[in-house]
């Protein structure tokens, strides 16, 4: 079984695609300025002065809570319908953001962005990634999912500098009062857009001949999740894994240049590189899934991290190697977001994919609180960032090897056979 070998079908004639991908693409692109925060952190301790560290936990605390929501979310409410899901998410992000900008304290900062905006991030990553693996997109879910991710990275790139200038301007609670306001201004757009290509009335993504939604359906559907526990079990682990190298990289990308004699210039633009890669990386994810079976993505994908990590031990007094590491890197995390999703779909089913992901999602969160702080502690014993180079080398090379285990697709419109049966 395989996911591609030639050009994925289009989708059929009629389907409402385009509304669909607009209006999610428009949700994804808000959720991502929680991004925003680095151009706001410096400000937001002037004006409520506060330490730069109490201010900078206000993000960790909202990554947290993006996490634990996105999770359980995708478990709780697999069967909730995804139009009121998109609103949900923009209601509770607008409040959070007006009410972070409004209170002018950092206990509202932290109950407002922390807290309602992470919350309303899980909800709304969980609704586009459900979105993409739904059957509206039936041929090309990873071309759908990679877009839509790539939304998601490519918010902050468009919107960082204009968000610079804003908070130099207006202040940092001017512009979280500002971007709250767009998230309500958007929200009538995008459920219509929902409305209108028919995915606000459909309910996880479920399967025509699958259970119905309710308690018994729940009940059912972990059954069936516990007999292809082997798969999902798998795929976890390339998500888990695969993210090790990205999410650590990601807190100490500027110093690790730096650390390797790298200019002030490249010191400074290495983060954008990263952020760009990660979003090329996020579109030709999609596309390659389409493609490719789960076993060759799962495998090929972290190599581009492996291959990062090894070029950085190799080249130790070499900036140049150093950011072509840290690329790599992002090639690998931005090629299995889409990655990822699209093989759990094929490997359990539509019907089961929003539980199953939101199982799996426990992963990355598991890495991301993990890895940088590790990638820091091995800095302190050891005076530098080999050892860290050398774990990331072999999450990413266990990532790929435990991709090669995964089992094959089944056929398309055909369910996923039980681990029993492998």
């Amino acid at each position: 079984g395989g996911g591609g070998g030639g050009l994925p079908a289009a989708p059929g004639a009629g389907t409402p695609w385009v509304e669909a991908l607009a209006g999610a693409c428009l949700l994804n692109v808000l959720m991502g300025t929680l991004y925003l925060f680095s151009h706001l952190a410096a400000p937001l301790s002037v004006a409520l002065g506060a330490g730069r560290g109490p201010v900078s936990a206000c993000f960790s605390l909202a990554t947290t809570t993006f996490t634990l929501t996105s999770s359980l979310g995708m478990i709780r409410f697999a069967d909730a319908p995804l139009g009121r899901l998109a609103g949900a998410a923009l209601l509770l992000g607008g409040a959070g953001l007006v009410g972070a900008g409004a209170s002018g304290s950092l206990l509202g900062l932290q109950l407002c962005f922390g807290v309602l905006f992470g919350m309303a991030n899980g909800i709304g990553h969980g609704t586009a990634i459900r979105i993409g693996a739904s059957d509206l997109f039936t041929g090309r879910k990873g071309t759908a999912t990679g877009v839509l991710m790539a939304a998601r990275a490519g918010g902050p790139i468009v919107l960082g500098p204009l968000a610079h200038v804003a908070v130099q301007r207006f202040g940092p609670l001017a512009v979280l009062q500002s971007l709250g306001a767009s998230f309500f201004l958007a929200l009538p757009l995008v459920v219509g857009l929902l409305r209108v290509s028919g995915l606000d009335g459909i309910q996880g993504g479920r399967s025509p001949g699958g259970p119905a939604p309710g308690a018994s359906g729940a009940a059912s559907d972990w059954t069936r999740l516990r007999a292809r526990s082997g798969r999902v079990a798998r795929v976890g682990a390339c998500l888990g894994l695969g993210s090790v190298c990205g999410l650590m990289t990601f807190g100490h990308a500027a110093s690790i240049v730096a650390d390797r004699g790298g200019s002030e210039a490249l010191v400074a633009s290495c983060v954008a590189l990263m952020a760009a890669t990660n979003f090329c990386g996020r579109l030709a994810g999609g596309v390659l899934i389409d493609r490719l079976s789960s076993r060759q993505a799962l495998t090929a994908f972290p190599l581009f991290a492996a291959a990062g990590m090894a070029l950085g031990l190799a080249c130790p007094a070499s900036p140049a190697a150093a950011v072509g590491m840290l690329l790599g890197v992002m090639l690998t995390f931005g090629l299995i977001t889409p990655g990822i999703a699209v093989a759990l779909s094929r490997q359990v089913g539509a019907d089961l994919f929003a539980r199953a992901y939101g199982v799996i999602f426990l992963a990355w969160g598991l890495a991301g609180l993990t890895a940088p702080w590790l990638a820091g502690l091995l800095f302190d014993l050891s005076g530098g960032y080999d050892t860290a180079l050398l774990l990331g080398l072999a999450s990413a090379a266990t990532a790929a090897a435990v991709g090669w285990t995964v089992p094959p697709d089944p056929p398309a419109g055909t369910t996923a056979p039980d681990d029993s049966a492998q």
